[in-house]
């Protein structure tokens, strides 16, 4: 759903499968919806997102489609929509877009079932490159995924869920501003896990994150506390700096991606006992004094 043709009012695009088309629907300010066109796509649709990719103001479309190992581009010429050629992807299904570089344009994000992992595809003036692939935890064929800034640090980092049958997964990536991505933790969620959505649920301030279960019939919410306000020395993360700090404290400084994975609720910063913005041994003494006081 979006504005379509700039007229203030909330316009819609539908994916039909069984038609190979994207739809769209104008909305006449009072809640009926006329249908406007019909956007030719490739066989077994899988997603359609609305968004400006080409950087003109209005917005355009963007459809996966499996079988045809494509993502469709429909530009917005103000009035209506016309094919602007695709994006080459393995067999597409999820996909989401979003400025991951920080260049101001509006890059792309492909859960592939090809490559079995999130690809990334960075824009330049509306041409799209393959950037990188990232895997989901245990292998799993990533189905759904999402943008939004997960840890605070103003660059967009993404969330991906799998439900194939090698298990259901929602797994969170930080985005280290370039396309590429390192994994954050994954969370437990219900079997059949086939879509999520991020927002400020608890008005704190930072993204939280709601997934939908299609086989347990749940839907389950999962507050972010990794951006909560730093307490260095709390390397576990209890409200206190104690002697059992100790060992989550080694551990950061040993095994940085692994302790990021064992205390994903954390700020990892914690670990940050002399404040200057990074995690190593030059801590030690900052946190030999924070635990003696």
């Amino acid at each position: 759903m979006a504005d379509f043709d700039g007229d203030q009012d909330i316009d819609v695009a539908v994916l039909c499968t069984d038609s190979e088309q994207v739809r769209t629907y104008k909305n006449d300010g009072k809640g009926k919806f006329t249908e406007s066109a019909k956007l030719t796509i490739g066989r077994d649709g899988s997603q359609v997102i609305a968004t400006d990719y080409d950087g003109d103001g209005d917005i355009d479309l963007l459809a996966s489609c499996r079988k045809a190992d494509a993502v469709y581009r429909f530009r917005n010429g103000g009035s209506s929509f016309s094919a602007n050629g695709t994006i080459s992807a393995g067999e597409p299904e999820g996909i989401a877009a979003g400025d991951l570089d920080g260049d101001g344009d509006v890059d792309l994000l492909v859960c592939s079932r090809t490559t079995n992992a999130i690809d990334s595809y960075r824009n330049s003036g509306g041409t799209f490159t393959y950037v990188s692939s990232t895997s989901m935890p245990g292998g799993v064929r990533p189905e759904t995924v999402i943008i939004a800034d997960f840890n605070c640090d103003g660059i967009p980092d993404a969330a991906a869920t799998s439900a194939d049958d090698a298990g259901s997964v929602l797994a969170v990536f930080e985005n280290r501003g370039d396309l590429t991505f390192s994994a954050l933790f994954d969370l437990p969620v219900g079997a059949g896990v086939r879509c999520v959505a991020a927002g400020d649920f608890d008005r704190d301030g930072d993204s939280d994150l709601t997934a939908v279960s299609s086989r347990t019939a749940t839907i389950s919410t999962y507050r972010n506390q990794s951006c909560a306000a730093p307490l260095p020395g709390d390397t576990d993360c209890d409200g206190a700096v104690t002697f059992n700090d100790i060992d989550s404290f080694v551990l950061a400084l040993t095994d940085w991606e692994r302790y990021r994975k064992d205390f994903a609720s954390c700020n990892q910063y914690n670990a940050d006992g002399n404040g200057d913005g990074n995690v190593n041994f030059s801590d030690i003494d900052a946190f030999v004094e924070i635990l003696s006081r």
